[in-house]
């Protein structure tokens, strides 16, 4: 599923500062006294806002953030958990090279990590973990980990659209396994992103940019645009109370 993001309303507001000067009576009967020094009040200045990324967006590499949550009778060993965690974080290097700017780590709060909690999560119970600025798409990844196997599952959050991908999940044996099985569901459960820039002039045709486009993954399996993907539309817009907004407008 590829996902388009149409640009939209910007608003902004500034806070004017105001002050308030105090001053002292002038001393009775021409009394001598030293005057207190005036007092001027401000009002806290609103805070500069973030700088913005003024790279070209072809060639502007995704913010990703892998959590991963463990479950099952065999995560108690930390062993095991690191050694996953660490291959998973070194196959999407492998994958994605420069496309991806990664943080992959054992999640601190995604547990246990299970198909069952994949099912639970929701967006707004995700909105305050992940900030535009340091993450455009969250990977969660649960591994269930078994005597008898690895059970391995995945959803992709859009920080931008605020948007959750259905779960995929696969069954597999060894630890190595797990850590390869989700590299494989992160990549299909990816939805690049893409930028309308204009129509053709003979109006046939839309034209498009797409996000990290100029920037070739070293694995070909990572390609961002396949065959049979779907185009699906949002627009966006900024207001006062939350800084982004994504609505989808339609699906074709």
């Amino acid at each position: 599923m590829l996902l388009l993001v149409l640009p939209g309303t910007v608003l902004s507001a500034q806070q004017a500062s105001q002050t308030v000067p105090t001053g002292s009576a002038p001393p009775a009967n021409g009394a001598t006294t030293n005057a207190a020094p005036s007092a001027v009040a401000t009002s806290t200045p609103a805070p500069a806002p973030a700088p913005v990324d003024k790279t070209p967006l072809q060639q502007r590499p995704y913010r990703v953030t892998v959590e991963v949550g463990f479950s099952g009778p065999e995560a108690v060993d930390p062993q095991l958990r690191a050694d996953i965690v660490r291959q998973i974080r070194h196959g999407f290097d492998r994958m994605y090279g420069a496309m991806w700017i990664t943080n992959v780590l054992e999640s601190s709060w995604f547990v246990p990590g299970s198909t069952e909690s994949l099912e639970r999560l929701a967006v707004p119970q995700l909105e305050s973990r992940y900030v535009e600025s340091e993450t455009e798409k969250a990977l969660l990844i649960a591994v269930e980990c078994d005597r008898d196997g690895f059970t391995v599952s995945c959803r992709e959050l859009d920080v931008r659209i605020q948007e959750l991908t259905p779960i995929t999940t696969r069954k597999v044996f060894t630890p190595d396994a797990a850590a390869h099985a989700a590299c494989e569901l992160g990549r299909d459960s990816f939805r690049p992103i893409l930028l309308y820039t204009s129509q053709t002039l003979d109006k046939t045709e839309l034209e498009f940019v797409v996000q990290a486009g100029l920037i070739i993954p070293p694995d070909p399996a990572a390609a961002q645009l396949r065959e049979g993907d779907v185009l699906r539309t949002f627009l966006r817009q900024m207001d006062r109370k939350k800084s982004r907004k994504g609505k989808a407008a339609a699906e074709t």
